[in-house]
C-alpha cells in the first residue's frame, strides 16, 4: 500500500516567478488611468512606444506592479514581515516563506537559508513517505510528522488506522504516537482511540503481542502532554491491567509523564511498581519511574529508594539505582549516601558500572568525597572489562563537577579501553565534552575517526553529533565527511541521526551532503538518518 504523492502545492515551493512577469501583473485600477493618453492620437502613441527601453514584452506593456511596491518596503518592515512567518510549525514556515518569496525579490534573501534547508529537508521527507507501505515504514513516519503538509500527515494517518492486523496497526500507530505533537487534533484523537481500542481488542496470547501493547503504551506516554484527561486515564489503566512482567516495562515508559499525571495516577504506578512479586519486575519500574522522580511527593520518592536498596540480587539492585540516580536532585542527604554506598559497593563489574553510570548525571548533588568514590571505582575496573565503558560515559554528563585531574584521569582510561568497547566511552564522554582541553577533545575524535569498525566508528560519531559545538570546524568535516562515507547503510543512518543532534553547528554545505547522503540511504533505514536530522533543523533555522 503505497501512500499516494500529495500535490505540488503542499509538498514542494512554490514556482519561482520572474520580476518580469510579476511586473506584468495589473495594478488594481489601472485599466482606469491616464485616461487622456489612451485617447491620444497615433504620433503620441509612437512616441510613448519609442520611449520604451527595448527588453521583454511583458516589461514594455506593464504598469508599474502591486509586487514593484513591495521591493520599495523599508528593510525593517520586510525583515519583521519575514521573522514573523518563523515559527515552531516547521512546514507551515516553508510554505509561507515559499508564497512570500513568489511574491517579490526583496523577499528571497529574507529568510533565505531557513528556507534552503527546510525546503531540503521536506523534500527528502516527502519522497520517503511516498514510497512506504508497510506497518514499519509508516510508523518510521512519525519523527518526520512536522516536515510533512497536513494532506501527507492525513494520509499517514489513514493508512496506520487501515491496516487489517492488530499488530501492524498497533506497530504503525506507535511509530506516530512519537510525532502527536504535529498532528491536528482530530487526527490525534484518532491516533489514540484507534490504538487504545487495538490495544483493549488484542487478545495478548503471546509475548509478541503483549510486547506490542507495551511499546504502544510507552510510545504514547511520551507525549502525554498533548492527551486529553480521559485518553490519559484510559492509558495508565491499561498499563496496570497487563501481567506483570509487561506491566513493569508500561510503568517504566509512563515515569517520564508523570509531569501531566493527577496525584492519584502519580500513586497508583508508584504503588504498581513497588507492588510487582518479581525482584526483576519491580527493578524495570522502580528505575522508569526515576526519569520523574520531581514530581513524586517526598514519601513516594523514600518508598522508591527504600524498595530499590531491598532489592536481594545485585543486578537487579543495580538497575534500579540507575534508573533513580537521575532523580538524586530530589532526594535527601541520607537517601543519596544510600545509593552512592550501594552503587560501589557492588561486587560484581557489571552491576557496579551500572550503578555508577546512573549517577553520573547527577554528580552536581553529591560532594567531594562521594564524586571521588565514584571515580576511583570507576577507574580501577580493568581495561578488557566491557562495563567500564559504561560507567566512564555516565560520569562523562558531570564532568563540570569533577576537577581536572579527575577529568584527565577518565579520558586515559576511555582511551586505553579495549577497541570493541572504546566507541561507547568516546559517545559517553560527549556529555561534558565543553569540559575537557583542546587536546583532550582532539584525542576524543581522532579516537573515533581511527575505530576500524564500521558499527563502533557510527555509534563514536553518533554520540559525538550531541558534542558538535565544542569541536573545531576541521573536527566536524571530518566527523561528516566519516559518517557519509560508511558503507554499510544502517552504520551510515545512524551516524547521520546522531550528528543531527548537532545540526545546528553545521554548515549549510554541510547540512546539504548531509540531507542528501541520507536520502540515497536504503528505505528500512533512511527514516531513521532524514529523522535524526529533521528533528533538530528546526533548532538550526527557527528562533
Amino acid at each position: 500500500m503505497l501512500l499516494p504523492m500529495t500535490p505540488s502545492t503542499t509538498g514542494q515551493p512554490a514556482p519561482q516567478t520572474s520580476d518580469d512577469s510579476l511586473n506584468a501583473l495589473p495594478r488594481r485600477g489601472a485599466a482606469h488611468h491616464d485616461g487622456a493618453a489612451l485617447r491620444g492620437d497615433e504620433s503620441s502613441k509612437r512616441r510613448r512606444r519609442d520611449a520604451v527601453p527595448t527588453t521583454s514584452t511583458s516589461a514594455q506593456t506593464a504598469p508599474p506592479s502591486y509586487a514593484a511596491s513591495l521591493i520599495s518596503l523599508p528593510t525593517d518592515l520586510t525583515d519583521k514581515i519575514t521573522d514573523h512567518l518563523l515559527r515552531d510549525d516547521a512546514f507551515a514556515t516553508f510554505r509561507d516563506l515559499s508564497a512570500l518569496r513568489s511574491t517579490a525579490s526583496a523577499f528571497r534573501e529574507k529568510g533565505g537559508r531557513a528556507y534552503r534547508l527546510l525546503q531540503q529537508v521536506v523534500s527528502a521527507a516527502r519522497q520517503f513517505v511516498s514510497g512506504v507501505g508497510n506497518a514499519g515504514h509508516v510508523g518510521s513516519c512519525g519523527v518526520l510528522l512536522g516536515f510533512l503538509s497536513p494532506q501527507q500527515q492525513e494520509s499517514l494517518v489513514t493508512a496506520a488506522c487501515g491496516f487489517v492486523g492488530d499488530a501492524d496497526k498497533l506497530r504503525a500507530l506507535a511509530g506516530l504516537a512519537e510525532g502527536l505533537a504535529h498532528l491536528s487534533e482530530t487526527q490525534r484523537e484518532r491516533v489514540v482511540t484507534v490504538a487504545m481500542d487495538t490495544i483493549d481488542a488484542i487478545d495478548a496470547i503471546d509475548d509478541t503481542h503483549k510486547a506490542l501493547k507495551v511499546l504502544a503504551i510507552s510510545k504514547m506516554a511520551a507525549g502525554l502532554a498533548n492527551l486529553d484527561e480521559q485518553q490519559r486515564e484510559r492509558l495508565l489503566a491499561a498499563a496496570i491491567g497487563l501481567d506483570d512482567w509487561h506491566k513493569a516495562y508500561a510503568i517504566a515508559g509512563l515515569g517520564a509523564g508523570l509531569a501531566h499525571l493527577d496525584k492519584l495516577q502519580r500513586e497508583r504506578l508508584v504503588g504498581g511498581a513497588i507492588d510487582l512479586a518479581s525482584h526483576e519486575d519491580k527493578a524495570t519500574a522502580i528505575a522508569g519511574l526515576g526519569a520523574g522522580l520531581a514530581h513524586l511527593d517526598e514519601l513516594q520518592r523514600d518508598r522508591l529508594v527504600v524498595a530499590s536498596t531491598e532489592l536481594v540480587n545485585d543486578l537487579h539492585q543495580a538497575w534500579a539505582i540507575a534508573g533513580l540516580g537521575v532523580g538524586v536532585a530530589h532526594l535527601d542527604e541520607l537517601q543519596r549516601e544510600q545509593l552512592v554506598g550501594a552503587a560501589i559497593g557492588f561486587v560484581d563489574d557489571m552491576h557496579k558500572c551500572e550503578a555508577i553510570a546512573g549517577l553520573g548525571a547527577e554528580l552536581a548533588h553529591l560532594d567531594e568525597l562521594q564524586r571521588e568514590r565514584l571515580v576511583a571505582a570507576t577507574i580501577g575496573l580493568p581495561n578488557h572489562d566491557e562495563f567500564k565503558a559504561t560507567a566512564i560515559g555516565g560520569l562523562a554528563a558531570g564532568l563540570a563537577h569533577l576537577s581536572d585531574p579527575q577529568r584527565e584521569r577518565l579520558v586515559c582510561a576511555a582511551m586505553d579501553l579495549d577497541e570493541s568497547h572504546k566507541s561507547s566511552a568516546i559517545a559517553g564522554l560527549v556529555a561534558g565534552l565543553q569540559h575537557l582541553s583542546e587536546l583532550q577533545r582532539e584525542s576524543v575524535v581522532a579516537a573515533a575517526i581511527e575505530l576500524t569498525s564500521g558499527e563502533d566508528k557510527a555509534s563514536a560519531i553518533a554520540g559525538l553529533g550531541a558534542g558538535l559545538a565544542h569541536l573545531s570546524e576541521a573536527q566536524r568535516e571530518n566527523l561528516v565527511g566519516e559518517a557519509i562515507g560508511l558503507p554499510s547503510h544502517e552504520d551510515k543512518a545512524r551516524a547521520i541521526a546522531g550528528l543531527g543532534k548537532g545540526i545546528v553547528n553545521l554548515s549549510d554545505q554541510q547540512i546539504g551532503r548531509l540531507i542528501t547522503a541520507a536520502s540515497d540511504i536504503s528505505h528500512d533505514y533512511r527514516a531513521m538518518a532524514i529523522g535524526g536530522l529533521a528533528a533538530r533543523l528546526s533548532r538550526a533555522v527557527l528562533p
